[in-house]
């Protein structure tokens, strides 16, 4: 039998040991995103915008400005919720690893809802852009263990911003529209949807050319999901704009 060297067994012990700190260090790195959040902006203060029942008006901070929003429950404007989810894409089951280690899922829609309100809570944090990133990751991964599906959606239209002062899907449609947002058409329904990307290239004030670009391809993609009929799609894509500002 031949005889191992013992300089190769001891290269042999400090490759395995190697391997097995890496491995360590992985799964602590891997904890503390997971379960430390001791130093990152509470989950629960958002708790406030997951509404039953009626509409609520909430005193909070977002990006450094103190100023009350309108919330309401998603269940009370499906419309808008289906319009959403057209623009935004659906949620991805897979959660945040499966997302960020292997890409969106293009077949089922990519709903980035806990990063963009992560992004949102941590606009303030200073340090280096990485610290900045790690506190995104951090968060949204808290916001997913804290929040449903559904209740992140609901935050993040409580939440969404349209133009200085206007937060939220109920102020946004008396911005553009001078109504509830209940009472919103499919065609303003996916109007105000298609803003909350980008609310200053979309502006139908400023850019009505790109408002009815952007609301016709959020029609299309309702209508591709189902949520709407072809000719519910061709009416509502026909339609003007019909801004009234507040």
């Amino acid at each position: 039998m031949t005889r191992v060297p013992s300089s190769l067994r001891v290269l042999i012990k400090i490759l395995l040991s190697i391997a097995l700190l890496c491995v360590v260090l992985v799964a602590g790195f891997a904890a503390w995103l997971y379960f430390y959040s001791s130093d990152l902006p509470p989950a629960s203060t958002l708790a406030a915008f997951v509404v039953d029942g009626g509409v609520v008006s909430v005193k909070t901070t977002i990006c450094g400005e103190s100023l009350w929003v309108v919330a309401l429950p998603g269940a009370n404007v499906p419309k808008l919720r289906l319009a959403l989810l057209a623009a935004e894409g659906d949620f991805d089951p897979r959660g945040f690893f499966g997302r960020y280690f292997h890409g969106p899922d293009h077949t089922a829609g990519y709903g980035h809802y806990s990063e963009q309100l992560a992004r949102q809570i941590t606009c303030r944090s200073s340090g280096s852009h990485l610290r900045r990133a790690f506190a995104e990751i951090r968060t949204a991964i808290q916001l997913e263990r804290h929040f449903t599906n559904a209740q992140l959606l609901d935050i993040y239209m409580n939440r969404a911003y349209f133009e200085p002062g206007v937060y939220g899907v109920e102020e946004g449609a008396h911005r553009y529209f001078g109504k509830r947002a209940d009472e919103l058409s499919t065609a303003e329904a996916a109007l105000l949807a298609g803003l909350i990307s980008r609310p200053a290239y979309y502006s139908p004030m400023r850019h009505p050319d790109r408002a009815i670009a952007r609301r016709n391809q959020v029609i299309d993609a309702m209508l591709q999901q189902g949520s709407i009929k072809p000719e519910e799609a061709t009416a509502a894509k026909l339609a003007p704009l019909g801004i009234t500002p507040q």
